[in-house]
């Protein structure tokens, strides 16, 4: 009985089973294994908060947040004197808080419509040099609250990643000028505004990198063009553990001059920068919780801000899935 033999003879001690070969094959120093199921769990919820991945068509999420601003800036801005408009120096000391609703839906052939508003509560302080204007200095403490500007964007999947290219998402953004404007503090910047982005991805487990594009422009009010501004931010996100992530990104806009009647005011122009970490975690059944904290880099930049977002995934009733 040859065959009967050989089919009994146990297995040759050389060749163990997988688990033993992993076991017999560890990580090796400075490396770690990550479930990958759990970590792009994890990874895709971040990514759909920071614009940078769209939901699934059926899929929606609801997204409230809070923040708090302190803002301790010079700043240049525009005055009227008997019609005429100059630059005036202004001291700004501002406590600002938002609260955000923010709703995104995913929508057939990879897009996703987005829409929110604000509601806003300033506390400031603001001291004005009318110097240039013959007026000499005036100081203002006020507070105001209430909605700010409302905005709506679609945003499209452009690219799927591959070997050698990113992921690219295409977005369109209108924010509208519902939001009232005073002097001391503006609950919205007073134009209807423009925006085009381009956002990018490359996984590289348990790292995501990220980079982003974006062009404004504002649309002439009253005779003032408040000025076109283009920003970009890189960064990186990190799969810290299997439902948390941790994301570290550098942001930076230009403002261009503001314009009168097409006259540009020298000086007028603006350089924000600011430096924003954050961490994520996955709280419960389709919600998720993110918390973040930006530093301001420039003199026109805000101080620093803090915020605290909520995330609620849902499927829409009318689709299945």
């Amino acid at each position: 009985m040859p065959a009967l033999a050989e089919a009994a003879e146990p297995q040759s001690p050389t060749q163990p089973p997988s688990g033993a070969q992993n076991q017999a094959h560890p990580a090796a120093p400075g490396q770690f294994e990550v479930d990958e199921e759990a970590a792009e769990r994890a990874l895709e919820r971040t990514l759909v908060v920071q614009g940078a991945l769209l939901l699934p068509f059926g899929l929606a999420e609801i997204q409230p947040s809070f923040s708090y601003t302190r803002s301790e800036l010079d700043d240049q801005n525009l005055a009227l004197q008997q019609g005429t408009p100059f630059l005036v120096e202004q001291d700004i000391r501002r406590n600002t808080f938002i609260g955000d609703l923010f709703f995104r839906f995913g929508l057939p052939f990879d897009s996703q419509l987005e829409f929110g508003i604000p509601y806003q509560y300033f506390d400031s302080k603001v001291v004005t040099d009318f110097s240039g204007g013959g007026v000499g200095r005036n100081e203002v403490s006020d507070s105001s609250s209430g909605f700010g500007d409302f905005r709506v964007g679609l945003a499209k999947g452009l690219l799927r990643e591959g070997l050698w290219w990113p992921n690219l998402i295409g977005r369109v953004t209108w924010n509208t000028d519902t939001g009232k404007t005073n002097a001391a503090n503006p609950l919205g910047n007073g134009f209807n505004e423009l925006s085009g982005s381009l956002t990018a991805t490359k996984r590289q487990d348990p790292l995501v990198f990220i980079g982003s594009f974006t062009y404004t422009t504002s649309f002439e009010k009253n005779g003032i063009d408040p000025g076109d501004a283009f920003n970009f931010s890189v960064g990186a996100l990190l799969a810290a553990s299997p439902e948390t992530s941790l994301r570290l990104t550098i942001n930076q806009s230009f403002v261009d001059k503001i314009k009168v009647d097409g006259r540009a005011f020298d000086g007028s122009d603006r350089v924000i920068a600011s430096l924003a970490f954050g961490a994520s975690s996955i709280v419960g059944h389709g919600k998720f919780l993110d918390l973040a904290a930006t530093a301001g880099l420039t003199d026109q930049a805000p101080d620093y801000s803090v915020t605290l977002t909520l995330v609620v995934r849902f499927g829409l009733p009318s689709f299945s899935f």
